[in-house]
């Protein structure tokens, strides 16, 4: 299952974590950070983070570190996705799965960073 939680609005650790409570721990989910304009994005992102950590069912998806730097994945409010975006965004989703599904089913929750970044900006430039 893949969740999406920045609605346009802040929350908070709480608010994740009773999220990931309902939907349980036999269910594989993928978190995706956010990366917006507003105020409360990082803290939205810390608190993603936090709620996750220690859940082996839950990996986070970090959007807001792989789309840094790649200002074209972005309409002019810099939020809503570009099609240049939207394909990245899930190229990195589903990057994570595969990672994901490939892991040793013991590992604890896990974030896609850096390398899965790396490899879909390097796929959308060259898909571009």
């Amino acid at each position: 299952m893949v969740v999406d939680p920045d609605d346009g609005s802040p929350f908070d650790e709480k608010d994740i974590a009773k999220l990931l409570d309902a939907i349980g721990s036999k269910v594989t989910v993928y978190v995706v950070t956010g990366r917006s304009q507003a105020a409360y994005a990082k803290a939205n992102n810390a608190a993603i983070k936090a709620a996750a950590k220690g859940r082996k069912n839950v990996t986070v998806v970090d959007w807001y570190k792989a789309s840094a730097g790649h200002d074209a994945y972005f309409s002019s409010d810099g939020a809503s996705l570009t099609k240049a975006g939207r394909k990245a965004y899930a190229k990195l989703v589903a990057a994570a799965a595969q990672k994901s599904t490939d892991a040793s089913s013991g590992s604890t929750s896990s974030t896609a960073t850096s390398s899965t970044a790396n490899s879909t900006a390097a796929s959308t430039s060259a898909a571009a």
